[in-house]
């Protein structure tokens, strides 16, 4: 097993994602892109770990918000995997005049700040071309759902709340388990503050409270969406390097 950041995320105002690369030896998976903007460093990092783009034979958001995806048509090999809502929402929000985008975006959410609505109608506008050619590339995807396996220890979990279509990838070796969970999970602190009112971005506070219920008793490594990995057991964040060094983070 081969397990690595790609990317390093970053918490609010800086909106970036980890992007996390992992191989069993069959398949080659790509979680998340860490965002548009940083495609220069994807490539570069993947390079320095011995793979290209075209190595990678799936590329998996967790959800389709702008700072985790990047551009599919450079992974000319890849399939790419998400959950159906998230599609659904993409191709409503790039059909809807902008003048109207406010509206529906603020329909798709329960909380949601002024300035995530500013950023969305940006982002759509400044990438409209490549989420363009996301939904042209229908025929590469593959639409996951709770309980999907890309090999006995690598499997979907839903983790909606987030977004409606939010998934995790849960990761089995051994013993222990290990959580790739997107902004179901943003970081050490978005977990220590679970109980306290979400009030930045949210589309269903139900189903979030009810994703993070899922980990309350679970063992293990979190890599969350926008910070250094950190396990459950002891509520302790790991720096990169250290976490490259971790039992699990190795080739076979």
């Amino acid at each position: 097993m081969y397990l690595q950041l790609m990317t390093q995320g970053r918490e609010f105002p800086k909106l970036q994602s980890n992007s996390v690369l992992l191989c069993n030896g069959e398949i080659t998976l790509l979680v998340d892109g860490g965002g548009f903007e940083r495609i220069p460093i994807l490539e570069q990092n993947l390079l320095k770990q011995g793979f290209s783009l075209d190595q990678i034979d799936l590329l998996l958001f967790t959800h389709l918000h702008i700072d985790h995806l990047t551009d599919v048509s450079l992974f000319k090999n890849a399939q790419i995997a998400l959950h159906w809502k998230e599609w659904e929402l993409l191709e409503k929000w790039l059909k809807t005049p902008e003048q109207a985008l406010e509206k529906v975006i603020r329909s798709e959410y329960d909380i949601i700040h002024p300035i995530y609505i500013r950023l969305f109608i940006r982002s759509i506008n400044t990438f409209r071309t490549q989420l363009q050619d996301l939904l042209r590339n229908k025929a590469r995807c593959l639409f996951l759902e709770e309980g999907y396996h890309f090999a006995p220890n690598i499997k979907v979990i839903a983790t909606h709340g987030h977004t409606r279509g939010h998934i995790s990838v849960c990761i089995g070796i051994e013993n222990r388990f290990i959580w790739i969970t997107g902004d179901a999970i943003l970081s050490l602190s978005n977990w220590l503050s679970r109980y306290e009112p979400i009030t930045r971005l949210c589309s269903n506070i139900k189903l979030q409270q009810e994703t993070l219920k899922y980990f309350e008793d679970k063992k293990g490594l979190i890599i969350p969406g926008h910070s250094q990995p950190f396990e459950l057991e002891n509520l302790q964040t790991m720096k990169l390097e250290a976490f490259l060094k971790y039992p699990v983070g190795y080739k076979t």
